[in-house]
């Protein structure tokens, strides 16, 4: 493999190896602050195609992760009330990262920890 797929390595990519599960790599540019549209420009879709994971945390410091399409945005009051909790709010980059496992900007669903 060529070093430009190696930058996408991640613990999903390590775990489909060591399992000789067939998958592509669509790698792309890394762009701070670009979020899912940058994704859907780079990869050529629409940015309601793109699946964005936010990381979030409720008044106990319980990690949620919200799936949702690139192009809507989450309301933590009404994620806090249909989850049945008392407050949810984004979790800052560093916690994030400690409950996941991934860098923020970069967080795939598979293979949280």
């Amino acid at each position: 493999m060529g070093k430009e797929l190696r930058g996408c390595e991640t613990p999903a990519t390590m775990w489909l190896r060591q399992h000789g599960v067939d998958f592509s790599e669509h790698c792309y540019q890394y762009v701070q602050h670009g979020g899912t549209a940058e994704s859907a420009r780079a990869l050529a879709v629409a940015e309601h195609s793109v699946v964005k994971t936010l990381v979030m945390a409720d008044e106990d410091d319980r990690p949620l992760l919200v799936l949702m399409h690139g192009d809507r945005k989450a309301s933590t009051k009404d994620l806090a009330r249909q989850t049945g909790r008392k407050a949810m709010a984004p979790c800052a980059p560093d916690e994030a990262q400690r409950h996941i496992g991934y860098r923020v900007d970069g967080t795939s669903p598979f293979g949280v920890r």
